[in-house]
């Protein structure tokens, strides 16, 4: 069951003082920086998904700031608020997680900008359907796709209304209702520093992983294109759009309450550990956008 943070004794709760910092995959972090992201990263807790209950995470949005409308979403929103004068325009965020864990026998709490969740990951190469069927090159370089069971894609959603006050779009969420699967698609990080690790699990030592080079160079490797099980660690962006009498402020989670108001998701993968290689689960690609001759189609509203 989900914590009540409400019902928690203020004073049982401390934040460790950030006065040291130390080294974490070559970066300088504050101590309890660096103790969150071993807490996320390595030691694969609070993810969503997890079989020992739900992550004992918060998150809410930073905030919005405005952007122009575009073309992918504009015209959606404007004929949801019937009103086909009004100029929408676009409001975008970071998702910020706040993990709640123990150090040094105290409860303390720390802020990421990423989340985990529990995934299937497609590294088969994938085939244009004209131009004599060639690859995507784009495909496990700046995209790919991905599923994740029914009640996990539904936890995180609840979880971002909870703490958003902003309702889920399912935009970009296609659901198979008889095998209760999601399937979307993650964004990859493409910068050469920050370029998404493939993390696969020791013969010896399940909890232990070896980075074998980034998703792009694992899914060139014939032995590694299959479906995997995976822990992924995802960034998460928020895209609103509202008409000119709304207005968003400082305090985004405080001011986009209005329920005809949707927020669509944007999944940024940044690190993958695999927990192997999954036989049972026959990838469908319900809307492939990304294909040539294939258009993007509205998907069903089934996250209410």
């Amino acid at each position: 069951m989900r914590m009540d943070m409400d019902s928690i004794d203020a004073s049982a709760w401390a934040w460790v003082p950030p006065r040291k910092t130390v080294d974490w995959r070559g970066n300088r972090v504050t101590e309890k920086e660096g103790m969150a992201l071993k807490h996320l990263f390595d030691d694969l807790q609070n993810y969503f998904g997890q079989p020992d209950g739900e992550p004992n995470v918060t998150l809410t949005i930073s905030r919005l700031h405005q952007e122009d409308d575009d073309e992918t979403y504009g015209d959606r929103i404007t004929n949801n608020n019937n009103n086909a004068n009004a100029a929408s325009t676009m409001w975008r965020g970071n998702l910020d997680f706040t993990f709640m864990m123990n150090h040094r026998k105290r409860n303390t709490s720390q802020k990421l900008h990423y989340m985990a969740m529990d995934v299937c990951l497609d590294l088969n190469p994938k085939k244009e359907l004209n131009f004599g069927g060639h690859d995507m090159s784009d495909y496990c370089r700046t995209w790919m796709y991905a599923y994740a069971p029914r009640y996990t894609v539904e936890t995180f959603l609840r979880y971002f209304e909870a703490g958003t006050g902003l309702k889920a779009s399912s935009n970009g969420l296609i659901l198979d209702e008889e095998r209760k699967i999601v399937h979307f698609e993650p964004k990859l990080l493409t910068e050469a520093q920050s370029e998404p690790g493939f993390w696969i699990a020791d013969e010896d030592d399940d909890d232990q992983f070896t980075r074998i080079g980034t998703i792009h160079e694992a899914s060139q490797d014939p032995s590694n294109q299959f479906l995997f099980r995976c822990i992924g660690i995802f960034a998460v962006t928020a895209e609103v759009v509202s008409i000119p009498s709304r207005t968003h402020g400082d305090n985004a989670n405080a001011n986009a309450n209005n329920a005809e108001e949707e927020a669509r998701l944007t999944f940024t993968l940044v690190n993958v550990r695999t927990l192997g290689i999954v036989n049972n689960i026959a990838p469908v690609v319900y809307n492939p956008r990304h294909c040539t001759i294939c258009n993007a189609s509205t998907n069903p509203e089934w996250w209410e």
